[in-house]
């Protein structure tokens, strides 16, 4: 049983009996296979040039899931100089294959067949080589075996699911979206190893049932979304380090993206949980023919968690790596489902966790909204002045600062909801009426707080913004007003006006 839910190619070519002449006797049936054309190329590296005797330089994973066996042909490109060698590696069984120079031409640059559709290519350089290269030319890949793995315990408790904040990935996978790219376009999440083979995608929404013998269907044209790598977040190392940031297009038909076809809804990131149970939402494959790589969804008990990593008891097959690990307590994601490792007696499935700092950064960039601040019209005298000490985010703190004021004097900062209309009195408002002549409220008279300017003739004004996602894009406005004798005769000064918008 493999360990990795990887992703399905989902057509294979079956090679077609060859014309036989009529001998008695010969009954030839050739074994389904396909070629595929997995990127892998080391480029010229060097060896140790003192100390150990060899060293890994180069690691990768060549995958065809769920495929009976493999078989990998190298390009001519590939060197071997001196004692360096591959060291071929299959993750369903162990199953381990060396090569030297001599013995790749050999056989004619190709491995044996290994069980299962998973690679491990290592090129090991001896000590004092240099130009030690390993290229892939193509797979061939042996007829898929639909049979579940990685269901924990005797069976398959996984039922029908209808959730419009994922999608199937055209390799195979399951990508799920997180809310909206500060570049206009859909966030998304899904398994590092996922885009390993291809970073462009499609992503299919409202998947119908497959046919009765396991074969796809196609959602409609117009459920149909472009998934792209972005700027190259992602990681494809094992258990706790396998996760791809995205990007989701427009629908062509439509000119939709997912969330605005769907009703906005994507999935909120959450803290990681140390008990409880764990939903895992995906399009694995089943043998159960309608229900093979359709939305299926399963709750099992929480395992345990490292740094990095999250596990659970809750079934997946191949074709759920990338979907969220969701806590069933509040519905947050707290992870991607990435590898498989349950049996029918047990274990547990796993992911990587969300709050990996690294995973964290990337989305952070991605669907980062930047907050702003501004100062309009001006103060009364021009000589006062509004700035902000930082850019208002989320979970943050900034100060506003008012300058040029009269020292050690009462204050009254005024905090609206808008610099347009207060109560129907449209703004700015002339202030002169009452005495304040030249002056002007500029902002809403809904929250206002006494202050004293400082013996600086200045005045810092705190403002913390609480850590709640729901704040994002709000704003705020500002003003001050202050006492300056003799300055007119209500000895009135007041403060440029100020916006806040908050980002995240």
């Amino acid at each position: 049983m493999s360990m990795l839910d990887r992703p399905l190619t989902l057509t294979f070519a079956l090679l077609a009996a060859a014309s036989l002449a009529p001998f008695a006797g010969a009954q030839m049936a050739p074994i389904p296979s396909s070629l595929q054309h997995p990127y892998l190329d080391s480029g010229a590296l060097d060896g140790p040039t003192a100390g150990a005797e060899e060293a890994v330089v180069f690691t990768q994973l060549v995958s065809s899931p769920y495929a009976s066996w493999v078989r990998l042909v190298f390009a001519a490109e590939t060197r071997l100089s001196g004692a360096s060698r591959l060291r071929l590696t299959a993750l369903r069984d162990g199953g381990i294959q060396l090569h030297r120079a001599a013995s790749l031409e050999e056989w004619s640059r190709s491995s044996c067949f290994f069980n299962g559709g998973e690679v491990v290519v290592e090129l090991l350089a001896a000590r004092g080589t240099s130009g030690n290269r390993v290229a892939l030319e193509s797979l061939e890949v042996g007829a898929p075996n639909y049979a579940p793995e990685s269901i924990c315990g005797p069976t398959d408790d996984r039922v029908r699911s209808f959730l419009q904040n994922q999608g199937r990935l055209s390799v195979g996978c399951t990508g799920w979206l997180i809310g909206r790219a500060n570049n206009g376009l859909d966030a998304a999440l899904t398994a590092g190893h996922c885009v390993a083979s291809s970073t462009n995608q499609i992503l299919e929404l409202n998947v119908p049932l497959s046919t009765s013998g396991g074969s796809v269907v196609r959602a409609a044209p117009n459920d149909q979304y472009p998934f792209n790598l972005w700027n190259n977040s992602s990681l494809n190392g094992g258990v706790g380090a396998d996760y791809a940031v995205a990007t989701v297009g427009r629908n062509s038909n439509t000119n939709l993206l997912p969330t605005q076809a769907n009703g906005n809804s994507f999935y909120v990131l959450g803290a990681v949980p140390s008990s409880g149970q764990i939903r895992i939402t995906g399009y694995g494959s089943s043998s159960t023919g309608t229900l093979n790589l359709v939305q299926k969804t399963h709750v099992g008990p929480y395992s345990s968690r490292t740094a990095t990593a999250i596990s659970y008891a809750t079934d997946t097959t191949g074709g759920n790596s990338g979907s969220p690990i969701v806590n069933e307590a509040n519905g947050q994601a707290v992870g991607i489902h990435t590898h498989g490792g349950c049996s029918s007696t047990g274990g547990a499935n796993n992911g990587t966790r969300i709050d990996r700092s690294d995973l964290t950064t990337a989305i952070r960039n991605l669907t980062r909204v930047a907050g702003s601040t501004s100062s309009f019209g001006t103060g009364c005298p021009a000589t006062t002045t509004l700035s902000f000490s930082a850019e208002p985010r989320i979970g943050t703190s900034l100060n506003a600062i008012f300058g040029g004021v009269v020292a050690n004097r009462p204050a009254t900062i005024v905090i609206g909801a808008s610099r347009t209309n207060w109560l129907g009195l449209p703004l700015p408002f002339a202030l002169d009426g009452a005495g304040a002549t030249s002056c002007s409220l500029r902002v809403g008279y809904d929250i206002p707080l006494p202050a004293t300017t400082n013996v600086l003739g200045s005045l810092l004004f705190p403002i913390s913004i609480p850590n709640d996602g729901a704040l994002v894009g709000a704003r705020a406005y500002l003003q001050l007003l202050y006492s300056h004798p003799g300055l007119n005769p209500a000895s009135l000064g007041t403060s440029p006006g100020g916006e806040i918008v908050v980002g995240s």
